[in-house]
């Protein structure tokens, strides 16, 4: 029965690209079969899960203080799922979505903005992690412009695009379910600039909040 069931999803996974549908009832189908949503246990658990609170002005530079800013009193653990589904389904749902949309000259196209935010995250959870082991090491910032040069010529649809998205989003939030109080509030450094565990769970879910403001303003129909 559950070797049937995987070859099923297989299958069923295969046809949809096959026939290249980026239709929201295809990604709902898509959705049920592997799920945004963390699985029932892990959403009560979520409630049992130190909630750490919003960082001192000392624990990031100056620069994220709007996406720190913009969770207000949010639980940015609860976030990284809620906002991510309410997030995913406004694309989904969107008529005519236009991934090559650029609202002016010189501005990102929507592909480019959906590729950068999942790049970002990338970086993030790899500082997230860093911080969160107390590493000792100086690490360089990246380059977000020079990133969004080299995707340029990406063509995917979103349902390729979703899914990474979904990829990265799960590992994120997997990994913040094995975090303590104390590895909360450790650090790494970037840029020689210190920068804590929670600083960065709430720049991940900032951020994503501030570019979503835009999307729907200005990307959407």
């Amino acid at each position: 029965m559950f070797y049937a069931s995987m070859v099923a999803k297989v299958v069923f996974s295969i046809v949809c690209r096959l026939i290249n549908l980026n239709h929201p009832a295809i990604l709902i189908l898509l959705e049920s079969i592997y799920p945004i949503r963390c699985s029932k246990s892990k959403a009560n658990n979520m409630g049992k899960l130190f909630f750490p609170a919003k960082p001192a002005p000392d624990e990031y530079d100056e620069y994220y203080k709007n996406y720190i800013d913009r969770m207000g009193d949010s639980n940015p653990l609860k976030c990284l799922n809620s906002d991510f589904i309410e997030q995913i389904e406004l694309l989904d749902h969107s008529p005519g979505l236009d991934l090559d949309y650029a609202y002016d000259h010189g501005k990102w196209t929507l592909r480019q903005l959906i590729v950068h935010l999942v790049d970002c995250e990338r970086v993030m959870s790899w500082r997230l992690l860093a911080a969160a082991r107390n590493d000792p090491n100086s690490y360089p910032g990246y380059d977000y412009e020079w990133y969004a040069k080299n995707t340029i010529d990406d063509a995917r649809k979103w349902v390729e695009l979703r899914g990474e998205w979904k990829s990265v989003r799960k590992a994120v939030v997997a990994f913040t379910e094995t975090l303590d109080e104390e590895q909360w509030r450790q650090f790494c450094t970037i840029d020689g600039k210190k920068l804590s565990a929670r600083a960065i769970l709430y720049i991940i879910t900032g951020h994503v909040r501030t570019h979503f403001v835009t999307i729907q303003n200005k990307y959407l129909p």
